[in-house]
């Protein structure tokens, strides 16, 4: 490796991607570990290579970082250049790299689109006086953008319904949140995806009837009934066994869920299932208070049946998934409203 690379002592984990050819790397790494060391090695390694400087594009997201980069790749050459024994040929080539760096491709995502945007302004379709907006001026932009959309929403018969779930501090959140991931959102807000929801949410609603129809689910209920049937249930009452008012509250759950259900009433099944599993403990009572079968079983049974058909489940809201769905069409308009506005309000700052 050429000895300009070397002074900077990449560590072992660094060679590679100092090295490698032919192939796209990836690096990813925390604040502070050499992230920008190691990519400075880098471009030295291929201007080592004879790789003309203008084929070199370095890419930062900010214009501090691209001039830390350029002067780390300035202090290196300048390092280099100041040990003696270096041959003339290669001192000369090395000084025209260094007297180069000013024009080196160097710089932020915005600059490389603006450079791009001019060589080719007619089929952009922009003049190619443009200017780029600081960070500053596009953070002002953005919030007047939002602002003024909050405003529109406001006074839109149809978009208005969006107030109803989102305050409007959420909804200036939720708009610069998807301004600032354009390409995510497109993706998100492109198509009536939430008409797919439709299905889930119904299997949602109908959770408690689903939960009551499995036969695994019947089993251990109807297991539990014969103990209220049979008289073991009031003898373990009268023993004062622990386990035994909580499967009596379990029953009588089970049987106003039926009845909700037998009317129709899901939203309420749900409820009441909801509630269900607190009165499915675990290492509660005794068997000796049993007369008939251990009841333990069975409520262990039915619990585990329970953390997995139902308890994943509970933190969802049906109705709030409604309302959701019921809005999301709106936030669309909003979210194309907002960009079409910051768009035209750009290209004319920009101007």
């Amino acid at each position: 490796m050429h000895p300009i690379v070397q002074q900077l002592q990449p560590s072992t984990d660094q060679w590679p991607a100092i090295t490698a050819r032919g192939r796209d790397v990836v690096m990813t790494a925390g604040a502070g570990s050499g992230k920008t060391r190691t990519l400075v090695a880098r471009m030295l390694s291929l201007l080592a290579e004879e790789t003309p400087l203008r084929k070199i594009v370095a890419i930062t997201f900010t214009s501090k970082a691209a001039r830390e980069m350029r002067n780390r790749l300035r202090r290196e050459i300048h390092r280099y250049l100041d040990q003696p024994g270096i041959a003339l040929d290669e001192r000369a080539r090395w000084d025209v790299i260094y007297s180069e760096l000013d024009a080196a491709r160097i710089g932020t995502i915005h600059s490389l689109c603006a450079e791009i945007l001019r060589n080719h302004p007619a089929e952009a379709l922009l003049d190619p006086r443009f200017t780029v907006l600081d960070e500053a001026k596009a953070s002002l932009l953005l919030e007047d953008t939002v602002q003024e959309t909050v405003g529109w929403a406001a006074d839109d018969a149809a978009a208005v319904a969006i107030f109803v779930l989102l305050t409007p501090t959420t909804l200036q959140d939720t708009l610069r949140m998807l301004l600032r991931n354009r390409l995510k959102a497109d993706t998100l807000l492109e198509h009536d995806w939430w008409e797919a929801w439709e299905e889930p949410l119904r299997e949602l609603e109908q959770l408690a009837r689903t939960f009551a129809a499995r036969n695994d689910v019947d089993l251990e209920i109807t297991a539990l009934q014969d103990l209220r049937h049979d008289g073991s249930l009031a003898q373990a009452m009268s023993a004062q066994d622990k386990l035994a008012p909580r499967i009596n509250a379990l029953l009588q759950q089970w049987d106003d869920l039926r009845t909700a259900l037998a009317v129709g009433d899901d939203g309420q099944a749900n409820k009441i299932l909801a509630d269900l599993r607190s009165n499915m403990p675990g290492n509660v009572g005794s068997a000796k208070n049993w007369p008939g079968i251990d009841p333990k079983p069975h409520v262990a049974a039915l619990r585990n049946l329970y953390d997995t058909e139902v308890k994943p489940w509970l933190a969802t809201d049906p109705a709030l998934d409604r309302a959701q769905m019921a809005v999301l069409p709106q936030l669309r308009r909003l979210y194309w409203h907002a960009r079409t506005l910051h768009d035209a309000q750009t290209r004319t700052r920009c101007a």
